[in-house]
């Protein structure tokens, strides 16, 4: 027999005290605390620092484009814009400055002679690594102070957060 625990209400004599700082009302401790990270993970104040560590050449507007070619495998062009929620004139403009940068190169797709597909150079490659490095180092420096248990028990439970939540946005889809 499977159990399903609900997430924790935010009861009101708990007040302001126990709630993380969000002006979104929230009635979880769950979805408050998820929220805050995905906001501090995405937000483009610190995007923006995080990146400028990375010392790269590209616009920061850019990036996110790097970030999801390597992320996805993706290298159609339409299929960027679609993942990235910008339309097709946008993702074009960014994907020229990127190979005006170096950073990406356009070839014919080899299945289809007429589509586009989109590739890392060598120099491309290397800042999305280096983004990812920062982003390695930007959550270092979050758990520093934490042991290795508490470590890898996050990063358990993140990982079957994850899977859970790609399971339930296929099945929403299939519905």
């Amino acid at each position: 027999m499977s159990r399903t625990t609900q997430p924790t209400p935010v009861s009101a004599e708990q007040g302001d005290a126990r709630r993380l700082p969000l002006t979104l009302p929230y009635g979880t401790e769950l979805t408050s605390a998820i929220a805050a990270l995905v906001n501090l993970a995405t937000n483009p104040t610190s995007q923006r620092e995080l990146t400028a560590r990375a010392s790269t050449r590209a616009d920061y507007a850019d990036l996110g484009v790097l970030r999801v070619m390597s992320f996805t495998g993706l290298h159609r062009p339409a299929q960027l814009a679609d993942e990235i929620g910008v339309s097709r004139p946008q993702i074009s403009k960014a994907l020229a400055r990127l190979q005006s940068a170096g950073l990406i190169e356009r070839a014919t797709s080899g299945t289809d002679g007429r589509g586009v597909e989109v590739h890392f150079t060598d120099d491309g490659r290397a800042v999305a690594q280096a983004l990812y490095d920062v982003g390695d180092q930007f959550f270092g420096e979050i758990t520093a102070d934490w042991n290795q248990q508490d470590v890898a028990k996050l990063t358990e439970l993140v990982r079957r957060f994850v899977k859970d939540g790609r399971d339930t946005v296929e099945r929403l889809h299939m519905s």
